[in-house]
Formats: C-alpha cells, structure tokens, sequence
C-alpha cells in the first residue's frame, strides 16, 4: 500500500513543530523593536525635558526676575 503525498494545507508533523518556534521568534522580535523604539522615544523626551530645565535654571540664576510668592494661610484654598 502507498501512501501518497502530504497536500500544502496538512504540512508534516515536524514541519508544523519547527514552524511554532519560528512564530515565536518572530513575534519576541517584533515585540524587542517595539520596546527599544519606546525606549529611544522615551529617553529623548527625557532629555529634552532636562535640558528645558536647565535653560530655566539658567534663565532664572541670569535674569533674577524671578520673585517668590507669599505662602499662603491656612484654610484659604483657592478652591471651595
């Protein structure tokens, strides 16, 4: 008795079994670039707020025009 051939949409038991880890890979590698996307993304927003921070520093240590408030009594909330 002869067996005939395997059609596309039934591949071999070790072809599906080999394809699996192959998703998966795929699927950490897709995951790892968006990660180091969000990352990249992340610290030059980080950045860009430390150094808006600095120019004020800056601004305020070169300027001097910066005046403190009064601190404010207790039970006078701007909000009822």
């Amino acid at each position: 008795m002869r067996l005939g051939p395997l059609s596309a949409s039934h591949p071999p038991p070790l072809k599906r079994q080999a394809d699996e880890p192959k998703k998966r890979i795929t699927a950490r590698d897709e995951q790892l670039a968006d990660l180091t996307e969000f990352k990249a993304l992340a610290i030059s927003r980080l950045v860009a707020q430390h150094d808006e921070i600095e120019r004020l520093r800056t601004q305020i240590a070169v300027v001097g025009n910066v005046r403190a408030l009064p601190a404010a009594g207790l039970g006078t909330s701007p909000h009822p």
